[in-house]
């Protein structure tokens, strides 16, 4: 279990990671957005936002509050590089960071234990 609180732990960590792929994503949104996915992005960074305070409050033990950031934060991932891949439309297809963000997302939700079996 002591290994699983580690891999939830550095996923935690990683809202700092999750904070700069969302500034990317609003640079990269700076083009006129449709409306749906200006909305998209704003409830994105507000998650963003709301999962990078709890990690500061969340200590350095196993808690709840670890696997509520572990659900959180691969989730966010998971939403940020689907919408990447909409705003970039086919180029997402191409070799780069956002098609490898994209290909990522899903293994994230397997580290410190799969969001299936942490619900």
């Amino acid at each position: 279990m002591d290994i699983l609180t580690k891999e939830r732990g550095s996923i935690g960590a990683g809202a700092i990671t999750m904070q700069r792929r969302l500034d990317a994503l609003k640079a990269l949104a700076a083009k006129d957005l449709d409306p749906i996915n200006r909305q998209r992005l704003v409830q994105l960074l507000s998650k963003g936002r709301s999962f990078h305070y709890l990690g500061l409050r969340q200590g350095s033990g196993a808690s709840v509050a670890s696997s509520l950031n572990k659900l959180g934060i691969t989730e966010l991932m998971f939403e940020t590089a689907n919408l990447r891949a909409d705003i970039a439309d086919l180029e997402a297809m191409l070799v780069g960071s956002g098609s490898g963000s994209l290909l990522a997302a899903p293994g994230a939700r397997i580290a410190g234990g799969t969001s299936q079996v942490q619900r």
